[in-house]
């Protein structure tokens, strides 16, 4: 994928533990979905929700990233959020990220969460085995994703997940994703 950030915003709603990872029939239902760069120059993000197909929503966009990013200096946070299926009365979940370097997560969580939903919706995803810093220039555009689930974990309660992804440093950036986990 062209940026980090792009990459955990998209790894956000993938949940950073891979506790238990098998077999599930989970469906991720995008409720909303935010994004903004505080730092335009370098990076700029424009995701939102977009219908993928009748009652099917995913996200489309772009994510551009102006210049090359050293990831080893940019940090990244996530914070995960759940409610029960019937309410939005959040609490803060023992699920989370960091703050750590974007190319550690970018070598554990975005592969194991994000990486394959990424690769098939959006032009110039990252795709390597084994990232380096920096991340290079590039312009991805992502066209109807939906989120993948066969990694996730299958101990995840079902209801409504609001995950927050923050950047630090350069770029600077936040996401915030709400999605709904039900059994398929």
């Amino acid at each position: 994928m062209s940026f980090r950030i792009s990459i955990f915003i998209l790894y956000i709603i993938g949940f950073p533990y891979p506790a238990i990872i098998g077999k599930n029939n989970y469906n991720v239902e995008l409720l909303d979905m935010n994004t903004k760069s505080s730092t335009p120059d370098i990076f700029d993000i424009k995701l939102t929700r977009a219908r993928a197909s009748r009652g099917i929503f995913g996200f489309s966009g772009v994510i551009d990233f102006k210049e090359d990013i050293d990831t080893d200096q940019a940090l990244v946070e996530l914070r995960v959020y759940y409610s029960p299926p019937n309410g939005f009365a959040y609490s803060l979940t023992p699920f989370h990220i960091g703050p750590t370097t974007m190319t550690r997560s970018l070598n554990n969580e975005y592969k194991l969460y994000i990486k394959d939903t990424l690769v098939e919706c959006c032009t110039n995803s990252l795709d390597e085995k084994l990232f380096v810093s920096p991340l290079k220039a590039r312009y991805m555009e992502c066209e109807n994703c939906q989120f993948h689930t066969e990694n996730l974990p299958t101990s995840l309660r079902l209801g409504h997940y609001k995950l927050m992804l923050l950047v630090y440093e350069k770029p600077g950036m936040n996401c915030t994703i709400v999605v709904n986990l039900e059994k398929d």
